[in-house]
């Protein structure tokens, strides 16, 4: 869980925050503010991938290429969810069916009663 939730952090929040920094000329608090808003889905919209007339083709590619992105790192989130959510239900009904949890030893299983 920890590891999947560090990858994010890196890969979706801190390596686009670079490129929106070059891009759009912001501070890297800015952009990581905005890739955190973005791939959360809360979307304020006090930042946007605004095109200026001087940004030139790399900008209008790099626009292109990090809409592209936004909505894989969306996809990602929405996995990570997922993931998320269905771990919590197999642990809430394996407590509430009293199944022991998997850190459990043989042998603990078997001064409980339970098979092995």
């Amino acid at each position: 869980g920890f590891c999947i939730v560090l990858c994010y952090i890196v890969v979706f929040v801190l390596m686009p925050a670079r490129i929106y920094m070059k891009v759009f000329d912001w501070t890297f608090s800015e952009a990581r503010y905005f890739s955190f808003v973005t791939f959360s889905t809360i979307g304020f919209g006090d930042y946007t991938l605004d095109l200026d007339s001087d940004i030139g083709w790399s900008g209008i590619i790099s626009c292109i290429m990090m809409t592209a992105y936004m909505l894989f790192g969306l996809a990602f989130i929405s996995t990570l969810f997922s993931v998320v959510q269905g771990s919590l239900e197999n642990n809430m009904n394996r407590i509430e069916n009293g199944q022991p949890d998997d850190q459990t030893t043989p042998t603990e299983l078997k001064d409980q009663g339970q098979p092995i």
